[in-house]
């Protein structure tokens, strides 16, 4: 992927500057249109909307590192979940090179499973989420 597409992804990640609900939205709407263009930020949102309507899978949200039930010398490097863009996981995917039949797909730090749940469209042989959290795991 371009260098532009790891610092779409981030911005797509990051919190409407610590807004939330409807505000953070549109915060983050306004940022995204400016930084890249009406057309590329439709299609994150287009994707975020289609893949959580299909997956059903409330994985959309951020959960902060200070809510994370991380023990130990984990606690002191958790940082916030923030949910993979579907956008991003779809275009990983397409260019993964590498057909997925008979394979065993991994995702360390899986959060709240989100690309184990888009993984589940291709054919691995077995998907396997680790995450050091037991509640975004549960």
């Amino acid at each position: 992927m371009p260098a532009v597409d790891d610092s779409l992804a981030a911005d797509a990640r990051r919190e409407g500057g610590g807004r939330s609900g409807a505000l953070g939205f549109l915060v983050n709407g306004l940022k995204s249109v400016r930084g890249y263009g009406l057309r590329r930020t439709l299609a994150l949102f287009a994707y975020e909307l289609y893949y959580e309507a299909r997956f059903r899978s409330g994985t959309g949200r951020a959960v902060p590192a200070e809510a994370l039930d991380v023990a130990g010398s984990a606690k002191a490097h958790a940082s916030a979940y923030l949910p993979s863009p579907y956008y991003f996981t779809h275009r990983a995917f397409k260019r993964l090179g590498v057909a997925p039949d008979g394979r065993t797909f991994v995702d360390f730090g899986c959060g709240l499973g989100r690309v184990l749940f888009f993984a589940s469209q291709f054919p691995f042989a077995e998907i396997v989420g680790v995450e050091i959290s037991p509640s975004l795991s549960a």
